[in-house]
């Protein structure tokens, strides 16, 4: 069998697609758009060595995204014609052909890659194309002119393969300054035959803010699926009760071992049952004194940090509310707006409703009150934290245990996804000592010390370098770690002029003081915004620690 080698061309700078870093580092459906494209020949059984081109100053970066896959990095050129000339001779002795590939196309599929493989049996290159559907015209001035035959046209695609001896002769023909537009041209200006293979229409090539859009609805077309929760809590006089996160004053309290919050209960309960993690009193039993008194917002946040990390994505809510008392329509938008706001989804998705028993039953004597709650999600929409984030967790925790320190995490808007990267780690416990999930001002400011004079006019409010030192000091203070990160930033709704999307600021403190640092990673959509948060934090903390 041929020895097969792929080279992945990722040295270019480009940044029409936004996101303030070349698009082959943006983050796809919670991965760098390297690593997939990457994972795609790792995977394949038919390559046997990955050389990836980088520019040089991305070394860090590449390293970042391609953490434990086996691929040499090779720095690249000016052009793409001079990157391929600098994988090809990077390729190791023994190696019978090649195929190149633009990091670019990150949904290329298996079988792609197998038509060209099976290609380079019969031929010395091999080229996966479409075909051109649309009618083609020749213009001037903004003037129609001569249509074109499309009879015999294609669009090109890669990955291109080649007999390795061959193309490697083709490229030493060529000037040292040739730029030509990808490797199949540079084989037929050396009279190579080049054969025609099927392509496919989702391996095209991310340019724009717009291809990336087209590739997360790839990504995130999953099946979606429904899960149940019902509970039950006894009513007893009280000046108050929680009910759907709303404190409802009726002279009625529930009982229960936490706030006994029906309706929240029953809504964690659903999101478990729709991702298949089990119960609400497995993950917070009733026996465990630490959740005596506790807020069941802690318990539905928890829930939903498991449907991010499934890549689960919550689509809609229905609760209903079973009880004579309390009268709950006045009540009714402010629970709307309290889980819409605890599970980060539009108000639109959240139905909140009350029914009695025509006095019947327990609920019908007063004596109780039940609620029964549907979640719908869709899965397979890109969980974090992905594979790349898992590596960086890694070092962070290796390199802790190695120094025998210990982090904490204080954050705002990734709603807890940076202490999730860390803890769904086994054996995590010994190095993070607590992570602070604060999303109100409030709660920074009761959990974190953090002034409540920042948040006021005109103080420079909770997107802001003063706020991101505040929380990471707060952290570090009110933990036993010796380093702690802290984010605050516009991870979606919320922007402004002056504080526009994708606008976060870390801090971070250590043994010899307290750092910030701003990133603007673009309006990349709230997934995006929140998985290259979590990455930049992670990275932070790796090189803190040292």
């Amino acid at each position: 069998m041929p020895r097969t080698a792929a080279i992945i061309v990722a040295a270019g700078r480009g940044v029409r697609a936004g996101g303030g870093v070349p698009k082959q580092y943006r983050m796809l459906g919670g991965v760098p758009v390297l690593r997939r494209t990457t994972e795609a020949f790792d995977r394949h059984p038919g390559v046997e060595t990955l050389v990836v081109v980088i520019h040089p100053d991305d070394a860090r970066l590449a390293h970042d995204a391609l953490g434990g896959i086996d691929a040499d990095l090779v720095p690249g050129g000016e052009t793409r014609t001079a990157s391929v000339r600098a994988g090809l001779a990077a390729l190791p002795a023994g190696t019978d052909q090649v195929l190149i590939h633009d990091a670019a196309r990150p949904l290329v599929s298996g079988a792609v890659i197998s038509r060209v493989i099976e290609a380079l049996e019969r031929s010395g290159g091999a080229l996966p194309v479409l075909p051109v559907s649309d009618a083609l015209w020749r213009g001037a001035d903004g003037m129609a002119g001569e249509a074109v035959d499309r009879a015999d046209l294609f669009r090109a695609q890669t990955p291109q393969g080649f007999r390795l001896q061959a193309l490697k002769a083709a490229y030493d023909h060529l000037p040292r300054d040739a730029a030509m537009a990808d490797d199949a041209e540079v084989a037929r200006a050396a009279g190579l035959d080049v054969a025609l293979v099927e392509g496919a229409e989702e391996n095209f090539k991310l340019t724009l803010a717009s291809d990336f859009e087209r590739a997360e609805r790839i990504l995130t077309s999953g099946d979606c699926v429904t899960g149940n929760g019902f509970d039950v809590h006894r009513l007893e006089p009280a000046d108050h009760m929680m009910l759907c996160g709303i404190r409802v004053e009726e002279g009625l309290g529930l009982v229960g071992h936490s706030d006994a919050d029906a309706g929240l209960h029953a809504i964690t309960d659903a999101l478990l049952g729709a991702i298949a993690a089990g119960d609400i009193g497995q993950h917070f039993p009733p026996s465990d004194p630490q959740w005596r008194g506790a807020s069941s917002d802690r318990f539905l946040q928890h829930a939903a940090g498991l449907a991010r990390s499934a890549g689960a994505d919550v689509r809609h809510v229905d609760v209903t509310l079973i009880c004579e008392r309390p009268k709950v329509s006045k009540y009714r938008e402010a629970m709307r707006a309290r889980i819409a706001e605890i599970l980060e989804i539009p108000l639109a998705r959240v139905s909140v409703k009350a029914t009695t028993t025509e006095g019947l039953g327990f609920t019908g004597r007063r004596e109780g009150l039940a609620a029964q709650a549907s979640v719908t999600v869709r899965r397979g929409v890109g969980a974090l934290p992905a594979t790349c984030l898992r590596e960086l967790a890694n070092e962070v925790l290796e390199r802790a245990r190695k120094a025998g320190v210990k982090v904490a995490t204080a954050e705002s808007c990734t709603g807890g996804l940076i202490a999730a990267s860390l803890t769904e780690i086994a054996g995590s416990s010994d190095v993070v000592d607590r992570g602070f999930i604060t999303y109100s001002n409030a709660a920074k400011h009761d959990m974190l010390d953090v002034p409540v004079d920042l948040f006021e006019h005109p103080g420079p409010g909770a997107v802001s370098e003063e706020v991101a030192r505040a929380m990471a000091t707060g952290a570090k203070t009110n933990s036993n770690a010796q380093f702690a990160v802290a984010v605050t930033g516009v991870a979606g709704p919320g922007a402004s002029e002056s504080k526009p999307e994708g606008l976060v600021w870390f801090g971070l403190a250590g043994p010899d003081g307290v750092t910030a640092y701003k990133k603007e990673f673009g309006a990349l959509g709230r997934p995006n915004v929140r998985t290259e948060t979590v990455r930049f934090a992670l990275q932070l903390l790796r090189d803190a620690i040292g």
